[in-house]
């Protein structure tokens, strides 16, 4: 896949070369000189040598797979990496190429025991716990699949190495790299034991059933040469096109360069390299160009001096004043790496695609997505499984509306680098479910479910059918919350479902329950002072819950209900349990729930939980533990009624029960007979106070003796059973 972008030499194998009966010294030679196709054979043939003791195998079969991989033949590798271990090898870093071999051709949980193999021999090492990372991130991905949907692209590959594509002018015509034998280079390239390669053309045909792509055609003019040429990108017209070419026109150079050419009728005719590679150090490789939209920037990769690492990504801007381009700029160490950075791609000014082998991918060469501008990007994305595969994946270009394109890759089960088409589905996100029965997990149809969403002002609706069944579709990047809701029911919890992070069309499920209305409702925790009546803190608390009770099921009407123990008159602890009941109401009004929708009863000692009855200084509850006493002290609220409507402010049974004498003292009526009702609450509220001020002891309870002291603590041991609750 590289090959065009490393240190290439002039100098060429011939097959019969190969075939002969090879030296060591001419293998090592062939290897030095980046011949690997070459040394791969001589070195396989060598390991036969009867005259090579156990040490010369060992190394002899750690060079041929040495010389398999950097040739990408990673099958033949893996076999030469498992060989050379078996013989015993000493070197560990054979285990972790091994690993490198089973990890490009997919086979991840293999290549983490490689790798594991390789910590246990070179602990200090920390490259195996990154490709451990790497492996059980694949495994994940796979699983998880992704929106794009891949194809090899049969119209443009052939049996030879077919790669770097790129649309031109429209998404009806591409262009692309092949080293197939009709390229102009007639002899054997040594790295790969491959032809040279040209950059060839296709168009899509219009006809009346379906597009059909033609066949190639090597492009005509003189960009093509006997030596390497590929990687094209062009300006918005299509008139002018960068390329790579390599070894010059005539072979003798030893270097790649950036070069431009336009075109004149249907020729393409080169103008030469581009100034800032034009003279550039022999061992300094340019390539890979991509043009952005405005014609301003030109990215590329190369070697040169100053970067991070093996190739980086650089840019040079167009200088409009000097028609030239400018020193080329690094784009930095968030997107270039100790590794390899290839294959630059730049869409709609703000996003950059590109090809790493260093950053944390799934085999070779992933391609990535970061976002920014000069020196300043967001971390990359790798763009996942089925872009990205074990093998090398390079070089994508999309169409205009962004939805499909093309790349390439030599995956497993590729011939060599091929073009692959890829399709981009949109997201599809559906939330779904039953609303249930809590109590009898029974469906319940024509319940209203609604969902509010963190990217929306306004809710949706849905109403369950009768399997008691809704469905929602949903935004991607949100986040929903959902509940159900049906009079006789309180509304049910409310549940929180997401899209965000999600990368493929998913359908999420959520069951709601509704819980049947009970009659009366105890509140606990609902405390009291001895002979008050206002709202202590831990009271408001549970109160704070009532709150949000009625909030959240805004068609209820309830009596809120205060019960005493038997302790004092019955008298007087019907009017202490009715002032706290109108306290527990006051408070439910000052935080938001209207008053029509509030009863308040003082029920005193006649509904006693228990059997803790005192009257008239006799009965069991004399005998009662103070425990069993504060279990009738308690707050209940009772529902009324289930059709309050908030916008009219009434309730049809809530009249009828009014009209039929059921409900007392109703708090439903004008406003202005409630603002009175308040004003009068107030005051009366205002006139306790002052006279609890006055006398901090408080009065004698009613019924107690003149003179006779009032308890100082409701909950305060030791009293007497007499005192009210």
């Amino acid at each position: 896949m590289r090959k065009y972008l490393h240190y290439l030499t002039p100098i060429i194998f011939t097959i019969a070369l190969i075939s002969c009966k090879a030296s060591r010294e001419e293998a090592d030679k062939a290897y030095k000189q980046s011949e690997y196709a070459v040394a791969a054979e001589m070195y396989k043939r060598l390991y036969s040598n009867k005259e090579y003791n156990r040490e010369d195998k060992q190394e002899v079969a750690f060079l041929t797979a040495e010389s398999y991989r950097r040739a990408d033949e990673y099958r033949q590798a893996e076999i030469q990496y498992k060989k050379a271990i078996r013989i015993g090898y000493p070197d560990p870093i054979a285990h972790y190429y091994h690993g490198r071999m089973l990890k490009q051709l997919e086979k991840y949980e293999d290549a983490i025991v490689s790798f594991q193999n390789y910590k246990k021999a070179a602990p200090s090492d920390t490259l195996a716990d990154f490709e451990i990372r790497a492996c059980e991130l694949a495994l994940k991905w796979i699983e998880e699949g992704s929106r794009y949907e891949v194809e090899n692209f049969r119209f443009a590959n052939s049996s030879d190495n077919d790669f770097a594509p790129m649309y031109y002018k429209s998404d009806r015509t591409i262009y692309f790299s092949s080293d197939r034998p009709e390229s102009q280079g007639n002899k054997t390239y040594g790295w790969t034991g491959m032809g040279y390669s040209d950059i060839y053309s296709m168009d899509k045909a219009r006809s009346r059933r379906f597009d059909r792509w033609a066949n190639p055609a090597a492009l005509t003019g003189d960009v093509n040469t006997n030596f390497n040429e590929g990687t094209p990108a062009f300006n918005e017209r299509g008139s002018v096109m960068y390329y790579t070419q390599c070894n010059g026109a005539n072979g003798k150079d030893s270097t790649c360069r950036i070069y431009e050419a336009r075109k004149r009728g249907k020729d393409w005719n080169v103008e030469g390299p581009l100034p800032f590679c034009a003279d550039s150090n022999l061992l300094d490789r340019y390539g890979q160009p991509f043009l952005s939209a405005d014609e301003s920037k030109l990215f590329f990769a190369s070697n040169r001096e100053g970067g991070l690492g093996g190739h980086d990504i650089w840019v040079s801007f167009y200088v409009k004043r000097g028609r030239t381009w400018s020193d080329p700029v690094n784009l930095g160490p968030t997107i270039n790496t100790p590794g390899d950075e290839f294959f630059p791609y730049h869409r709609e000014d703000t996003v950059l695609y590109f090809s790493s082998d260093y950053h944390l991918g799934m085999g070779g060469l992933d391609i990535f997505r970061s976002y920014g501008t000069g020196t300043d990007w967001t971390e990359p994305e790798n763009l996942r499984s089925p872009l990205n595969s074990g093998g090398d994946d390079f070089g994508i270009t999309i169409n205009e509306s962004g939805n499909e394109g093309f790349f390439t890759s030599n995956r497993p089960r590729s011939r060599g680098d091929d073009i692959y088409s890829f399709i981009l589905n949109p997201l599809i996100f559906t939330l779904s479910g039953q609303v249930k029965d809590l109590k009898t997990e029974e469906v319940i149809p024509n319940a209203i479910v609604t969902l509010i969403s963190s990217t929306s002002d306004e809710p949706q609706y849905d109403t369950t059918d009768e399997s008691g069944s809704y469905e929602f579709t949903l935004d991607a990047e949100s986040d929903y919350q959902v509940m159900a809701k049906k009079q006789q029911y309180f509304n049910s919890k409310e549940e929180f479902q997401t899209t965000v992070g999600l990368r493929v069309s998913t359908d999420l499920y959520q069951d709601l329950y509704l819980d049947p209305y009970i009659t009366v409702i105890t509140i606990s925790g609902i405390f009291y002072d001895l002979d008050k009546a206002f709202i202590r803190p831990d009271a408001a608390s549970v109160l704070d819950s009532v709150v949000d009770l009625l909030s959240r099921n805004p068609y209820l009407v309830v009596e809120m209900g205060s019960h005493t123990d038997c302790r004092n008159t019955m008298a007087y602890n019907e009017d202490l349990s009715r002032r706290r009941a109108d306290s527990a109401v006051d408070y439910l009004v000052r935080n938001g729930i209207d008053r029509q929708r509030l009863f308040a009863k003082g029920y005193g000692e006649t509904q006693l939980a228990n059997e803790c009855a005192c009257e008239d200084g006799a009965g069991a509850g004399l005998g009662c533990t103070e425990a069993e006493h504060q279990a009738n002290r308690r707050t209940t609220f009772r529902i009324l009624a289930t059709d309050y409507n908030p916008e009219t402010k009434n309730s049809e049974t809530v009249n009828k029960m009014v009209e039929s004498g059921e409900l007392e003292d109703p708090n439903l009526g004008s406003e202005e007979d409630i603002i009175n009702a308040e004003k009068k609450r107030l005051e009366e509220e205002k006139k306790r106070l002052l006279e609890e001020q006055e006398n901090p002891e408080g009065p004698a309870p009613e019924g107690a003796s003149p003179g006779e002291p009032s308890p100082e603590k409701e909950n305060k041991p030791g009293g007497s059973s007499r005192y009210p609750e």
